[in-house]
């Protein structure tokens, strides 16, 4: 479905943070950025949550999109998604991101 022999990668490339709020040590805001599957990118604004941990700063965040997206915009057949976008049965999709940023040695 998503062709990971050509496309091996789901990129978010963030341009910027909006909104930060701090609570204790964790800061939230909401990340400005482009999302990119199967090489075509769109932008998507996202929650993220941001803390320390001992190798470096921990970031978190969940991409919500509509499932329609899929066919729309990312260009995946409608066939090879099935019934499921054709239907209406999946009205979202998720993209999650988990990462440690480690600083520079």
């Amino acid at each position: 479905i998503l062709q990971t022999s050509a496309y091996p990668d789901i990129k978010y490339q963030i341009d910027s943070l909006i909104n930060l709020r701090h609570q204790g040590d964790t800061v939230f805001a909401d990340i400005i950025g482009l999302l990119e599957i199967r090489g075509v990118r769109s932008p998507k604004k996202a929650p993220v949550k941001i803390w320390h941990e001992p190798l470096g700063l921990r970031v978190t965040s969940k991409i919500t999109f509509p499932a329609t997206d899929l066919p729309e915009i990312y260009k995946i057949s409608r066939l090879s998604l099935g019934l499921g976008v054709g239907t209406g049965l999946w009205r979202l999709c998720h993209v999650g991101i988990d990462a440690i940023m480690v600083p520079a040695s």
